[in-house]
């Protein structure tokens, strides 16, 4: 029969899979299983200031990361009133300071060197926090990759029956180590922003309550605040608006008006002419039949260019 605590973890597991699926049933009963199961891994002596990590056997490493699950799962939850939020957030940094504190006692890389990480900033000169920034990245990036290729190996190793299971411990205990160290990099990461998260909140309690001047005061109406979101979307818009005017047709739909237009100026030389210039015109309009001959006896008296004077200075 399977021990209470890896039974346990198999179901954290299973639940943070689905809640991180979008289960709203598996997000709310993650907290509250892992707890549970945090309290029942340190209730079984599992760990020891005595100890060094290479001492723990692998399948006990992987407890260590329960502190971290519950605060992502904290800080995930996140949803509600300002209290509720820093209630939240507060419960979420004293389980990274947990997780952190545990992996310094057992020499975990990258988690001495996050001892005082976040909490001096102010201090810390830009070029090296930007320093730091840079090789958590890379190293981040490179546990990524060592993880898919463990996985692959794992996965080439479970098709031929006949291997010794002697890599495949080693696998799985440098599967575990690997996500232990990269637990530190992103528990770093969340324990900054849970700080700033929570110095916006303070700040936001303490501003004094704006109310409303009475109407009888005479002062004008404060101005519409416009939303952050829509001004950034029409700041982004006006940025990415293109300087020339956009085109209104195809060039295929242009090359086919064009084509039109040649054929139309071809039917009209091929036509054959008419009676002079007259218009065509209905033969029951006697009126316009009158204007038209009118007009043609005028143009016969009159020769093209007549009283031009402009375009024919001479005279002639």
């Amino acid at each position: 029969m399977e021990a209470p605590l890896p039974r346990a973890f198999r179901e954290v597991m299973e639940t943070r899979r689905r809640a991180k699926d979008g289960r709203k049933d598996a997000k709310m009963d993650l907290v509250p299983l892992l707890r549970r199961t945090w309290a029942m891994a340190d209730a079984s002596a599992l760990f020891s200031s005595q100890e060094e990590l290479d001492d723990v056997a692998t399948k006990d490493i992987k407890y260590f990361l329960l502190p971290f699950y519950l605060a992502e799962s904290l800080q995930e939850t996140g949803e509600g009133e300002k209290r509720d939020r820093k209630s939240e957030l507060s419960d979420s940094l004293r389980a990274i300071d947990e997780f952190l504190s545990l992996c310094r006692s057992y020499g975990v890389r990258g988690a001495e060197s996050a001892a005082g990480d976040g909490q001096d900033d102010a201090q810390t000169d830009p070029q090296t926090a930007r320093q730091r920034k840079i090789e958590a990245f890379k190293r981040e990036r490179e546990i990524r990759e060592r993880l898919e290729g463990i996985e692959m190996r794992k996965k080439t190793l479970a098709r031929v029956a006949d291997e010794e299971d002697e890599d495949e411990d080693e696998d799985e205990r440098e599967l575990w180590l690997l996500q232990l160290e990269d637990a530190v990099i992103q528990a770093v990461r969340m324990r900054r922003m849970h700080q700033q998260e929570l110095e916006v909140l303070e700040f936001a309690e303490n501003l004094p309550d704006r109310a409303a001047p009475p109407a009888s005061s005479g002062l004008p109406e404060p101005p519409a605040v416009i939303p952050l979101r829509t001004r950034t979307s029409h700041l982004r818009e006006e940025v990415f608006r293109p300087s020339h005017r956009l085109p209104t047709i195809s060039v295929e739909e242009y090359g086919e008006r064009l084509r039109k237009e040649m054929m139309e100026k071809d039917e009209a030389r091929s036509a054959p002419p008419g009676d002079g210039d007259a218009q065509e015109v209905d033969s029951d309009d006697e009126e316009a039949w009158r204007k038209a001959r009118n007009w043609d006896d005028w143009k016969d008296e009159h020769k093209r260019g007549e009283g031009n004077s402009r375009l024919r200075p001479c005279g002639r």
